[in-house]
């Protein structure tokens, strides 16, 4: 037996179910003769498509070092200095409980050509890669979102994990911390193959999802629709009630709940209006650059818009632009929705987005991706107040770096959460049978950011340390309590 009652962790192949598991045996269920049942009417032609075409997407790997889970353990580590909890409480947290892989077989609708003639009745096949990686659950059950994007690794979902456990933790919800990734590029699946990717992942995952195991939730390249396709396979497998339950980021229609999709930009919209009470800056006039348009980036531009802040600059996956007058959020959208991108902007001047990263501006929003303030880069960077929307947006080096300079950062942990603890609003909606206006939820999600601020903040001028550094002893010294009781 390992640390308080832990299994030896080892490697374990389910030939029946072709997933792989990594991880502690004793936090999973695994019955090799009990079959999820397959409610698939295509399965005996994809097995024989699979062994005929098995096109596999390519797996991407993130350089190690730009690793948000190295980050997250060197944070962790940093922790030990303010709390004093067993050592093994901290080898504990540095490392997940499991890691799920699996292989998701569809057909595709696209026809092709083969030998230079169009073949109308050949049916495609192609496998993507999956995977769930699951941290701690010693605060209830696992939570996370699942990313569908052309670039997925193990790693990277190992750091999202323990992110999402830590800031669980620091809002006390009563969740612990999982991630869970596809391989693939949704924008170029057809709506019939996005609905089969989602109900496989289901199928092959089934067993370790559900209302005391793993609640999934959408992240990047997912939205409540998909997760509406994975919540009918998980009814079918199990039960309506059970299947409610096993999933956030739902479609209002189907038991979701208003105030979901603009969440995480409201949350962070009210823990940088917590600082800036702190600091006595007012909001209004605020210069802005945002970094990332998607459905964050969107948002928080029109809230900053609304409350009489500038937008000067914003830049996507492909291009960004700047101007000193600043941009109207509706507009930005607009453009943005109808051209995919800023490349061919008529207004204001073209940027790249290293550009973006060091404009002169009051805030600047980090709504991408993981690693994009690192130590090449943090010392450009000329803004006031960052505001880390993005999950691992600043690697600890560049974190580091940052506070030498002066300057304020809002991290992840704090700054990101209106998405899960709206997602918690959902669960209690659903177990209650109750409705929530978009009203009442953004009202209740501004008390719990700005109680949980408060705190942090208190603790980082009492130990004169970061906001980040305060908000990862709150989350520690709860999840060491949890684990010491266990």
């Amino acid at each position: 037996m390992g640390l308080f009652g832990r299994k030896k962790r080892e490697e374990r192949v389910d030939s029946n179910r072709e997933i792989i598991v990594r991880g502690d045996l004793e936090t999973i269920d695994i019955d090799p003769s009990q079959e999820v049942p397959n409610n698939s009417d295509e399965q005996n032609i994809l097995d024989e498509k699979i062994l005929e075409e098995n096109v596999k997407e390519d797996r991407e790997i993130i350089p190690k070092d730009m690793s948000v889970y190295e980050s997250y353990k060197q944070q962790l580590y940093e922790t030990k200095r303010f709390v004093k909890l067993p050592g093994s409480v901290f080898e504990t947290l540095a490392e997940v409980n499991t890691v799920l892989e699996v292989d998701i077989p569809i057909l595709l609708e696209e026809k092709f050509k083969s030998n230079d003639r169009f073949e109308p009745k050949h049916e495609r096949a192609k496998v993507f890669s999956a995977y769930r990686v699951q941290h701690n659950n010693a605060l209830g059950p696992y939570k996370g979102g699942i990313r569908i994007i052309p670039l997925v690794s193990i790693e990277e979902l190992k750091g999202l994990a323990c992110l999402m456990t830590i800031k669980n933790a620091l809002y006390d919800l009563p969740f612990g911390g999982a991630k869970g990734g596809i391989v693939a590029n949704i924008k170029k699946l057809q709506p019939k193959e996005i609905e089969r990717l989602a109900r496989g992942y289901v199928q092959k995952l089934a067993r370790f999802i559900g209302k005391n195991k793993d609640i999934p939730a959408p992240d990047m390249g997912c939205n409540s629709e998909v997760i509406n396709f994975m919540v009918a396979e998980y009814k079918e497998i199990f039960n309506e009630d059970e299947a409610k339950l096993a999933f956030t980021g739902k479609p209002i229609r189907y038991g979701g709940i208003n105030g979901r999709e603009e969440s995480t930009a409201f949350g962070a919209f009210y823990s940088l209006q917590a600082l800036l009470r702190k600091t006595g800056m007012g909001e209004n006039n605020l210069r802005v650059a945002i970094q990332g348009f998607g459905a964050a980036g969107e948002n928080i531009a029109k809230i900053f818009d609304q409350t009489g802040s500038s937008i000067i600059g914003v830049s996507d996956s492909i291009s960004g632009i700047a101007s000193a007058k600043g941009f109207g959020a509706e507009s930005l959208i607009r453009h943005k929705r109808i051209h995919g991108s800023f490349s061919d902007a008529k207004d204001g001047i073209h940027i790249t987005n290293s550009q973006l990263l060091t404009m002169n501006c009051d805030v600047l929003v980090l709504a991408a991706i993981e690693n994009q303030l690192t130590k090449e880069n943090a010392h450009q960077v000329k803004a006031k107040i960052i505001l880390e929307v993005a999950n691992g947006a600043i690697t600890k080096e560049a974190n580091d770096i940052l506070l030498s300079l002066g300057k304020t950062i809002i991290p992840d942990v704090l700054a990101n959460a209106g998405g899960v603890i709206v997602s918690y609003f959902e669960q209690e909606q659903n177990k209650q049978n109750t409705y929530l206006s978009t009203q009442e939820v953004l009202k209740m999600l501004k008390e719990k950011i700005d109680r949980t601020f408060e705190r942090v903040f208190l603790l980082s001028v009492k130990n004169g340390c970061s906001l980040r550094d305060a908000a990862y002893i709150i989350a520690v010294e709860r999840l060491g309590r949890a684990i010491m009781n266990r």
